[in-house]
């Protein structure tokens, strides 16, 4: 069962609820999905969601119509989807990254690469090395791309920035 928080304040006279549900983890997943672990993996992968190590969750408590409180609330594990737009952004990063520091996309190290992304463009070493497994194979420490997934997700994704506007052209 995923926990959920009922919040209600008062506040100049007006009333305000909001439902906060915490986030699924990998555990809760595991437990609810009837799938061997090897088909969740590969669901997760296929589908893009991220597993990231722990995330924080601010909850805002208004009491006395003046104070706020704030309670942190950590949870591990916790399964994220991606984003089109930034896994997009994600991999042309990867390749613009690639090509600067004069790697080979057949042999990259993770660890140089998700360094250059951290550093560089702010991406956590974490989502960078689980969009490089889902876009290759990591043994090693060395990165060895899918080339032809890479070449399908960006694709995909200059389609979907042209989607609407298509769409639009064929119902003028």
């Amino acid at each position: 069962m995923i926990p959920i928080w009922f919040v209600h304040f008062a506040f100049l006279g007006l009333d305000f609820t909001f439902v906060l549900q915490a986030p699924l983890t990998f555990q809760e997943a595991k437990e609810q999905i009837q799938a061997s672990p090897a088909e969740l993996e590969k669901g997760l992968r296929d589908r893009h969601i991220l597993i990231v190590d722990s995330e924080e969750i601010i909850v805002l408590l208004f009491a006395l119509n003046l104070w706020v409180r704030f309670f942190i609330v950590s949870f591990i594990d916790v399964l994220r989807p991606i984003a089109p737009g930034f896994l997009d952004r994600s991999l042309v990063l990867i390749l613009d990254t690639l090509v600067s520091k004069s790697m080979k996309h057949t042999t990259a190290s993770v660890e140089d690469l998700s360094s250059a992304l951290y550093f560089d463009h702010e991406i956590s070493r974490v989502v960078s090395t689980q969009i490089m497994s889902w876009f290759g194979e990591i043994k090693e420490g060395k990165w060895k791309m899918d080339v032809n997934g890479v070449v399908k997700e960006i694709g995909l994704g200059i389609l979907r920035r042209h989607r609407v506007r298509l769409i639009l052209l064929f119902l003028d």
